[in-house]
Protein backbone atom coordinates (compact mmCIF):
# COMPACT_ATOMS: atom_id res chain seq x y z
CA UNK A 1 0.00 0.00 0.00
CA UNK A 2 2.98 2.38 1.32
CA UNK A 3 4.61 1.76 -2.38
CA UNK A 4 1.06 2.77 -4.40
CA UNK A 5 1.06 5.76 -2.40
CA UNK A 6 4.47 6.77 -3.25
CA UNK A 7 4.50 5.85 -6.99
CA UNK A 8 0.87 8.40 -6.71
CA UNK A 9 2.62 10.82 -5.16
CA UNK A 10 5.75 10.35 -7.38
CA UNK A 11 3.54 10.86 -10.25
CA UNK A 12 0.92 13.71 -9.23
CA UNK A 13 5.01 15.85 -8.27
CA UNK A 14 5.88 15.68 -12.22
CA UNK A 15 2.71 16.64 -13.28
CA UNK A 16 2.31 19.72 -11.31
CA UNK A 17 5.68 20.42 -12.16
CA UNK A 18 4.90 19.99 -16.13
CA UNK A 19 1.71 22.33 -14.89
CA UNK A 20 4.54 24.43 -13.23
CA UNK A 21 6.63 24.86 -16.35
CA UNK A 22 4.16 25.52 -18.47
CA UNK A 23 2.68 28.22 -16.70
CA UNK A 24 6.00 29.74 -16.50
CA UNK A 25 6.21 29.66 -20.14
CA UNK A 26 2.72 31.04 -20.55
CA UNK A 27 3.49 34.42 -18.26
CA UNK A 28 7.07 34.93 -20.27
CA UNK A 29 5.49 34.71 -23.59
CA UNK A 30 2.72 36.67 -22.38
CA UNK A 31 4.81 39.51 -21.03
CA UNK A 32 6.85 40.03 -23.46
CA UNK A 33 4.32 40.45 -26.06
CA UNK A 34 4.93 37.01 -28.17
CA UNK A 35 1.24 36.33 -27.03
CA UNK A 36 -1.20 39.27 -27.15
CA UNK A 37 -5.50 39.59 -25.78
CA UNK A 38 -5.68 41.71 -28.55
CA UNK A 39 -4.29 42.29 -32.29
CA UNK A 40 -1.83 44.25 -33.22
CA UNK A 41 -1.98 46.10 -36.80
CA UNK A 42 0.87 48.26 -38.53
CA UNK A 43 -1.16 51.77 -39.19
CA UNK A 44 0.77 51.69 -42.56
CA UNK A 45 -0.05 48.46 -43.91
CA UNK A 46 -3.43 47.14 -45.69
CA UNK A 47 -4.64 43.92 -43.97
CA UNK A 48 -7.26 41.43 -45.97
CA UNK A 49 -10.08 39.47 -43.77
CA UNK A 50 -12.09 36.65 -44.07
CA UNK A 51 -14.37 34.91 -41.88
CA UNK A 52 -14.44 31.36 -40.60
CA UNK A 53 -16.51 29.32 -38.51
CA UNK A 54 -16.24 32.06 -35.73
CA UNK A 55 -12.50 33.47 -36.14
CA UNK A 56 -11.02 35.77 -38.31
CA UNK A 57 -8.02 35.27 -40.54
CA UNK A 58 -5.99 38.60 -41.59
CA UNK A 59 -3.31 38.54 -43.67
CA UNK A 60 -0.99 41.73 -44.38
CA UNK A 61 -0.30 43.60 -47.35
CA UNK A 62 2.23 46.01 -48.10
CA UNK A 63 -0.16 48.68 -50.02
CA UNK A 64 -3.75 48.95 -51.01
CA UNK A 65 -3.35 47.88 -54.35
CA UNK A 66 -2.20 44.54 -53.16
CA UNK A 67 -4.72 44.32 -50.52
CA UNK A 68 -7.87 44.98 -53.36
CA UNK A 69 -5.81 42.99 -56.10
CA UNK A 70 -6.68 39.74 -53.01
CA UNK A 71 -9.96 41.82 -52.38
CA UNK A 72 -12.95 39.14 -53.18
CA UNK A 73 -16.31 40.62 -51.66
CA UNK A 74 -18.05 39.68 -49.63
CA UNK A 75 -16.31 36.86 -48.19
CA UNK A 76 -12.43 38.72 -48.38
CA UNK A 77 -12.03 42.68 -47.37
CA UNK A 78 -9.69 44.77 -47.46
CA UNK A 79 -9.21 47.39 -44.46
CA UNK A 80 -6.43 50.42 -43.39
CA UNK A 81 -4.36 49.41 -40.95
CA UNK A 82 -5.14 52.66 -39.38
CA UNK A 83 -9.10 52.64 -39.74
CA UNK A 84 -8.53 48.94 -37.59
CA UNK A 85 -6.67 50.68 -34.60
CA UNK A 86 -9.42 53.22 -34.60
CA UNK A 87 -12.06 51.07 -34.47
CA UNK A 88 -10.32 48.42 -32.03
CA UNK A 89 -10.29 51.63 -29.68
CA UNK A 90 -14.04 52.36 -30.35
CA UNK A 91 -14.82 49.20 -30.03
CA UNK A 92 -12.55 46.56 -28.15
CA UNK A 93 -15.03 43.78 -27.88
CA UNK A 94 -15.37 43.12 -31.74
Amino acid sequence: MIRILSILERRARYLMAVFAIFSVIAVVLYKTGLVATEPTYDDRAWYSFSKHDGFVISTEHGDEAACRSAEKLPSIVCHSGKFLITDQRKDPFS
